[in-house]
């Protein structure tokens, strides 16, 4: 295989890898998904000859997929990477694909692309070809605008084609596939950051810079997951607080409510009294005790009488 031409197919779950190592072999038994479920859960290549030269097109799993983690995908992704190594096989080239038609990179996405440089380092790409996909699903203004920023953001392509990387565009045709493929230098070998840290260095795959990176983000991940769990729980018991909090407002407004009618019946209870005495005079002198020092008799409303009533 010293003389083959090793092409490594790469992207996220859904941007098109089969289809493109499908219209360039031909072969009908590659199934291509429409969704974000992988069609290819391992790492398998396709052989055909172009231009009197034997390729051989590595399809492996795409990430973000659905049913395996991005943990699991880097590691298959890894010994593949070993093996092929230890055996003598390099690599002539990569190929990252992208959806054009997606409006923004962010999350898992922004997370992927930052794995694969570290996958490759920097001394490879000059071998790495970025070719986006899925032109005219959308405005083709927005597409030539999100090309633009994809390649000159360097949190996304930016520092890649700046140490040589190559920004293509490829459309679902088998013309495209292969002016893609010609790109390539079928003479150049290179070898990734992650052979070399696996092979020349003797690392683990948990230890390589790659799989170091996806550790963390998964831990994020999970940070990031419990802490909107905890937002939400936090959501929860402030709204429930809040219920509460009508709730007691409502009572407060009825006891206030009560206690006004209270204060009310207490003044017009003071207003009879005053009016009373006003217009009443007790036949007593000594009115407000309990008893009459004159006649013993209780002091009640029979001792008074009306200011223009004879004696």
């Amino acid at each position: 295989m010293e003389n083959d031409v090793v092409v490594a197919v790469m992207g996220l779950t859904g941007v098109g890898k089969s289809t493109f190592i499908r219209n360039v072999t031909g072969r009908t038994d590659i199934i291509i998904g429409h969704g974000l479920t992988s069609q290819t859960s391992e790492v398998c290549g396709y052989s055909f000859k172009h231009r009197g030269r034997q390729y051989h097109l590595i399809d492996t799993p795409g990430f973000n997929d659905t049913f395996e983690s991005d943990k699991e995908i880097t590691m298959n992704i890894l010994k593949w990477l070993e093996s092929s190594y230890r055996a003598g096989t390099q690599l002539s080239g990569i190929v990252y694909l992208h959806n054009i038609s997606t409006p923004r990179i962010a999350g898992s996405a922004l997370e992927n692309l930052i794995m694969f440089r570290k996958l490759c380092g920097e001394e490879a790409m000059s071998n790495v070809l970025l070719a986006t996909t899925f032109w005219g699903t959308s405005d083709n203004i927005s597409e030539e605008k999100r090309e633009k920023v994809l390649i000159e953001d360097k949190t996304l392509w930016g520092r890649m084609t700046a140490k040589g990387s190559k920004a293509l565009r490829l459309e679902d045709s088998r013309q495209s596939a292969l002016a893609v493929l010609d790109v390539v230098s079928p003479n150049s070998k290179v070898t990734l950051q992650a052979q070399i840290e696996m092979v020349d260095e003797g690392k683990t795959y948990e230890d390589t810079s790659a799989a170091r990176f996806v550790a963390l983000s998964c831990e994020s991940g999970f940070v990031n997951e419990r802490r909107k769990r905890m937002r939400a729980e936090t959501l929860a018991r402030t709204k429930r607080l809040e219920k509460m909090k009508e709730e007691l407002k409502v009572q407060d407004d009825v006891l206030s409510q009560v206690e006004e009618e209270l204060e009310n019946e207490q003044g017009r209870l003071k207003n009879k009294r005053r009016d009373f005495y006003a217009t009443h005079k007790c036949r007593c002198k000594l009115v407000g005790r309990i008893k009459c020092a004159g006649c013993r008799g209780a002091i009640g409303k029979v001792f008074y009488r009306k200011l223009n009533d004879p004696q």
